[in-house]
């Protein structure tokens, strides 16, 4: 598993470190599917990207492929942010509007993409998304605070709405390959 930064400097991406609650949500999403047996992050020491990154969709396959991972999900989030005033922030003008009339409407937005990779061949074996967004009302004096409680709660929603849309992918991957496998056959001859 890899993220890749959503805000890299210059066009190229580089690898951005999972934290270990969002790591054991996703273990809780592969959870129960067939063939799948735990969740390993890649990192930049395994990508060998350490200084200047080259990164690349077959840096980090090969770099999973060296931490023994059939399949590769690969997911950056996007998020942007919305300021403007509302009808109420005409009563700005007075001081008590400024501090008691909700008069800005904070909008935040978090589009989460994801693939899944084969890492011996590298075919993309399905694509997901999960998105979020929120709106709240707010005085002019507390447009940071809900700005930040934006910026904490959103993304979190879009993550959960990823992991349900890449579970389903997981289970049809899975399938598949248990139908190509084909039943088990007895070893033993009669």
């Amino acid at each position: 598993m890899a993220k890749i930064a959503s805000r890299c400097y210059g066009y190229q991406p580089r690898l951005e470190r999972i934290e270990a609650e969002e790591l054991q949500l996703w273990e809780r999403a592969a959870v129960g599917v067939r063939g799948i047996h735990g969740v390993q992050p890649v990192s930049n020491l395994a990508a060998g990207t350490t200084g200047e990154p080259d990164l690349s969709l077959r840096t980090l396959r090969v770099a999973a492929a060296r931490l023994h991972c059939e399949l590769l999900l690969v997911y950056m989030q996007g998020d942007s942010e919305v300021e403007n005033f509302n009808d109420a922030a005409v009563l700005y003008w007075t001081f008590a509007g400024l501090w008691l009339v909700p008069g800005t409407t904070l909008e935040h937005r978090t589009v989460c993409q994801a693939i899944l990779v084969d890492c011996r061949t590298g075919v993309i074996l399905g694509t997901a998304t999960g998105d979020a967004r929120q709106n709240a009302l707010t005085t002019a004096a507390a447009v940071k605070i809900h700005r930040a409680k934006l910026a904490r709660s959103v993304p979190v929603a879009a993550l959960s709405d990823l992991r349900e849309a890449v579970r389903p992918l997981l289970q049809q991957v899975s399938a598949r390959a248990m139908a190509a496998k084909g039943p088990p056959r007895n070893k033993r001859s009669s």
